[in-house]
């Protein structure tokens, strides 16, 4: 028996139909930035009044209990019991054998593991699963090469002078932008890598302020955590169109979350946030870590 979220059950119950995010949205008329929160478990950026009807219109669309997902998306703990393959294996065998007549089943579904044995004995029924699995070792490698890449970019930044990275700033591949003013008290340096955004804060007020603006009438689910910023987040749409969170005194991390970044700003301090770097069309993270 597995066990799976609702968001994760959502997800793969659409790639067990072979659709994708864009016909998904067309078909539905839903924004896929919403399709992807819903899949990701995160129901809290979406609104109240826009959530159940989007899952009530994507469960049905799956084929769906919708009912069900509704009662069990608000329970962080809620868990979906899945029957795995070995009870559907052992309720065929028992047909089989109290029926004179048995049913037949579709190859890797309902097999038996001899005739999967037998099946895959054939080298040419073989290849695209040896293709598939050299294809996973070589997705692995990149994953944990560009983790090490920037592991290691971190550090030697750490371990050289401040005066030697400032001019080697304009050399790294993930560009980073020191701003600085002889009348500020505040640093902030941005280091950008798809999705994500690094940012540290040199603060010498003890008091952090985020402000967010977005110049659009659009529906944006954006969150700051350790802040005095609801743990739900806010929409900014038509008629709200700022945001202000300050941090709690102390705290030296936090994570700003936008849905969408068409027509936003970000202000820490009231310094701008160069957002450009950032890949649009898909939530955004900014980390921001406080010195």
């Amino acid at each position: 028996m597995k066990k799976t979220s609702v968001g994760e059950y959502l997800h793969d119950t659409r790639l067990a139909k072979d659709l994708k995010l864009e016909q998904v949205s067309m078909d539905l008329n839903i924004p896929m930035q919403y399709i992807t929160v819903m899949e990701l478990n995160q129901f809290q950026f979406l609104a109240e009044e826009k959530l159940k009807p989007y899952l009530q219109a994507y469960g049905d669309y799956l084929g769906l209990d919708s009912d069900f997902l509704l009662e069990g998306y608000q329970n962080p703990d809620f868990q979906i019991e899945i029957e795995g393959e070995s009870e559907e294996l052992n309720q065929v065998t028992d047909e089989d054998e109290e029926s004179p007549n048995p049913k037949t089943v579709e190859p890797f579904t309902k097999w038996s593991r001899s005739d999967r044995f037998e099946y895959l004995e054939n080298p040419k029924r073989r290849l695209p699963l040896v293709l598939m699995s050299l294809l996973t070792v070589l997705i692995i490698g990149l994953i944990g090469f560009a983790i090490y890449a920037q592991v290691s970019d971190e550090i030697r930044q750490e371990a050289q002078p401040s005066s030697s990275l400032a001019r080697e700033t304009s050399q790294l591949v993930n560009q980073e932008t020191v701003p600085s003013s002889s009348d500020s008290d505040n640093k902030l340096t941005t280091k950008v890598r798809g999705s994500n955004m690094s940012v540290k804060l040199t603060d010498k007020t003890n008091q952090v302020t985020i402000e967010i603006t977005q110049d659009s009438d659009q529906e944006n689910s954006i969150s700051v955590t350790n802040s005095d910023m609801s743990k739900k987040g806010l929409i900014l749409n038509s008629t709200t169109k700022n945001a202000t969170a300050t941090l709690i005194p102390g705290v030296d991390k936090s994570v700003i979350t936008l849905a969408s970044i068409d027509n936003v700003s970000v202000k820490i301090n009231g310094e701008n946030l160069d957002l450009s770097g950032l890949t649009k069309d898909s939530t955004s993270y900014i980390t921001l870590t406080v010195k």
